[in-house]
Order: C-alpha cells, then structure tokens, then sequence
C-alpha cells in the first residue's frame, strides 16, 4: 500500500513534470490529495511497482542506426465512429449508413495504395458499426471486450493489414453515468509489420466520458472513474512490458493536454520515453501538419503516443499528421469525432 509519504513524494513529482496545475474539472489542492488517496487505497501495489508506486519499466535507449536492418513507413487511423443507437445520437445527423460509408472510404484508399496500415475504431457498439470492417475489407480484424448481460461491448476495434497475434484485453473496474451501459476497457495485439522482429505492439482504449447529458451524472464521479481507469490502463500496459517493446497506445482519453489527468498520464508515459504523437511531430520541423494542428491539439480528447523498442531496438518517429473522416456524405456527418491519422517511420 502506497504511503502518505509517497504520495507526496508523487504530487511533488508531478508537480516538477507540470502535471499539477489547477484545471476546473479535476480536484486540487487537500481536495484532490484526498480523492487520490481514495482511489490509490483501491490498487493493489506491491513488489512489481518501485517506490512511488509506479510500474516498473525499462527505459528505451537511443537506437544505434549505424547497424540498421530495415525500416517501414507506417500509417495509423484513430478514429472515434460515435456509434451509439440512432435514438440517442440523431437519425438525420448520424445515420447508420456511415458506417457503410466509412468503410467505403477506406476501401477506396485500399485500392489506391494509401489507407492507413492499422485503424483502431473507438465507440463502435451497436451492430451496425461491423459494416466498417465488412466493407472497408482489412484481412486482419480483433475486437475488444464483447459485451455481457444487459451491457455493451467496449466499442474497441483493430483492423491491420498486417497479421494481428497475441490479442488481449481487459475491462475497466469503475466506470460513471451512462459510461456503465458499456464494457469499456483496452485491448491489445501485436502487429506484425513485414521485417519487424517481434512486430508492434498496439494498445486501443476509451475511457470514461463527463455526464452527457449534465443531468445522467456528476463530473467528479466521472472524473474519478476516468482517474482510475487510467491506472488500469498503467497496469495493463506495464503487464505487456510497453517499454521494452516497440509500442503506439491509440486512444480516446475523453481528457485534453492540460487537464491534470492528461499531464498525469503523459508524464508517466514520458518516464519511459513514450511520446504523444501530434505534440511531438508539432515539436519536429520536418514533420507534416495541418495548419491548425497546434490548436486541434490543445482541445483533442484523441491520442496517439508511441515509443521505440528494446527487445529488439526500435526507434518511431512521426513523420505527417493530418485530420481525417471531417467531410459529410449525402447531407450527413461520418462521425461526431475527427479523425487522426498519423505517419510514423520505423527503423530497426
């Protein structure tokens, strides 16, 4: 069990990683320590995880290119397809025929040569967002936790173009508000990009939403769902050994860079030497942006973050960013989300 000392060790940690600042939708101050310690009273730390309670990890080495085997350019879709029931997202504006459509799309760039090589869907619940997959035609589908009883599956879906093994997942312990209806939670699967030694590992997840509407839930019973599910999410990627293999967590976090739950994760990640992708292709003069990138990326809840590998050395680096899926079709929006398609280099 972690200590108070330790966690004030934890909240001076993040404070120096500028994960600390004040934002309206979480707790600070004794509020949020107190809040913290509640959930941290919940997690089962012991000898796996180092002294602050973190899991352990391995720290990625530069990679020595003057011994270079191959390298992939590689393109990566997240995309969010608001796949709820017509009756709660609006039959005009969001029709069933999109997912039909967004398959089209990405069948067509199939053909041409430029689809991404890995989409991972986010939000895809009912039936008919199989149609994406049916129609878009990637030979190489795993879905993330089905759904059980009176709820949902987890609306997790990768499609690849290249084999998908080892697939797992898990299904978040808390949840808040209509977040409940469904299972949600993370998968994985190592893809096997053709060369890769090991292939790539990739992680999709959706965490807990703020009440939608106001009235279907409080924001700091979904602001602490949302809290713990990310550190199911540490445990999850810190049992799959994120960083000593080549990884990309794709993600709706349903949180923004500067919220304390974003730099909270983020600055873990960084800990190990994972990156989120548009900030650092923003930060790299050669990588391809929209123009609107900077702005897109300070108020996004969709995140990509990757990181190189160890086992075998690895390194990722973003190459082009660009926002996808915005256009309507017949009169109607694809999806309430935009798309995020990132082109990664691989080198190993």
């Amino acid at each position: 069990m972690v200590s108070g000392g330790s966690l004030s060790l934890l909240l001076t940690l993040s404070s120096v990683l500028g994960t600390s600042r004040a934002h309206a939708a979480v707790p600070t101050g004794r509020a949020f320590e107190d809040q913290a310690k509640a959930v941290w009273n919940e997690l089962k730390i012991g000898p796996e995880h180092d002294e602050l309670g973190f899991p352990r990890w391995t720290i990625v080495p530069a990679p020595d290119h003057s011994r270079r085997h191959g390298s992939f350019e590689l393109r990566v879709l997240s995309l969010n397809v608001h796949g709820l029931a017509e009756i709660f997202v609006g039959k005009k504006e969001f029709p069933e025929v999109r997912y039909r459509e967004i398959g089209g799309i990405l069948k067509a760039l199939r053909a041409a040569g430029t689809a991404p090589h890995i989409v991972a869907l986010q939000e895809a619940f009912v039936p008919k967002t199989d149609d994406i997959a049916l129609v878009a035609g990637y030979p190489y589908v795993a879905r993330g936790p089905a759904g059980k009883g009176v709820r949902l599956n987890s609306g997790l879906v990768i499609m690849s173009e290249f084999p998908l093994v080892d697939p797992d997942s898990i299904v978040y312990g808390h949840c808040a508000a209509l977040d409940c209806l469904a299972r949600k939670g993370a998968q994985y699967a190592r893809v096997m990009i053709p060369g890769l030694p090991g292939g790539l590992a990739v992680f999709n997840t959706h965490l807990n939403a703020d009440p939608d509407p106001k009235w279907m839930g409080r924001k700091d019973q979904t602001d602490r769902a949302a809290w713990t599910q990310t550190w199911d999410l540490r445990e999850f990627l810190s049992t799959k050994k994120v960083f000593s293999a080549p990884t990309l967590v794709i993600s709706d976090l349903n949180y923004r860079p500067k919220e304390f739950a974003y730099e909270s994760f983020a600055g873990w990640l960084l800990l190990g030497g994972m990156r989120e992708s548009i900030r650092a292709c923003l930060d790299t003069p050669s990588c391809k942006a929209d123009p609107d990138a900077e702005a897109y990326w300070e108020r996004a809840v969709d995140h990509q973050f990757f990181v190189g590998g160890t086992q075998p050395v690895v390194s990722i680096e973003p190459l082009a960013f660009t926002k996808t899926m915005e256009q309507r079709v017949n009169g109607h929006r694809l999806t309430d989300h935009r798309g995020q398609e990132i082109r990664y280099r691989l080198r190993w």
